[in-house]
């Protein structure tokens, strides 16, 4: 009976946490409390002002600027009881939210195909949106392998019944999921670096062309 009271006041700890982490942002305006509306913001600002926003080195940050929002919904994560990280609410927003830019800026190189066929800014502005792209892809990725593997290995290391068949499952279930997040965030990082190449490769002809000029 003990370890059952043990357990049960364990239970209800952890229930407090999750209600207190529900409640915590219950009153903040969603544009600093909903990871969808705040990329939806920056989304619009990438989209208007693109130099400003490469400037300010927006995407980079963007890890940063979720962190907080994904380790209070981590709270309520049981790897045990839910492991497909795919599935969890931030992960999906973020998904969401990637496929969403992605189909704004088709629509809009689209629209300025012309003037991407004609050269000059319109492939810069091509470039930049892929590479922003990729960034934003692997943007689930990054937070799932920085926040919820630790997690993960505590599950397996402190919590798991090693003959609980229903934890066993999603304990494959979370472990496959981290592992194809991690497998994503390294593809992202491949295509980043040939992004990256290819803009210096493509910007070496301007710089040439600009020495040349200076010379004369």
């Amino acid at each position: 009976s003990g370890g059952g009271g043990w357990a049960a006041r364990l239970a209800a700890e952890l229930g407090a946490v999750e209600a207190a982490s529900r409640d915590l942002l219950s009153d903040a305006d969603s544009e600093v409390s909903d990871p969808s509306t705040i990329l939806r913001r920056l989304d619009a600002w990438a989209r208007d002002e693109r130099p400003s926003y490469e400037q300010a080195f927006v995407d980079l940050c963007l890890p940063t600027l979720l962190a907080p929002l994904v380790r209070l919904a981590l709270l309520c994560w049981r790897p045990l009881a839910a492991g497909d990280l795919a599935q969890q609410p931030w992960h999906r927003q973020l998904t969401s939210a990637a496929a969403s830019l992605a189909g704004e800026l088709a629509a809009a190189d689209g629209a300025a195909g012309g003037e991407i066929a004609a050269g000059g800014r319109g492939e810069e502005r091509a470039a930049s949106d892929r590479a922003m792209l990729a960034r934003r892809g692997a943007l689930p990725a990054r937070l799932a392998c920085d926040l919820a593997l630790p997690l993960l290995k505590h599950a397996v290391t402190h919590s798991w019944d090693v003959f609980s068949l229903r934890q066993t499952r999603q304990l494959v279930a979370a472990v496959g999921s981290a592992a194809g997040e991690a497998k994503a965030l390294a593809a992202a990082s491949a295509l980043g670096w040939r992004l990256s190449s290819a803009g210096a490769t493509q910007q070496e002809p301007e710089a040439a062309e600009a020495a040349e000029a200076a010379a004369g």
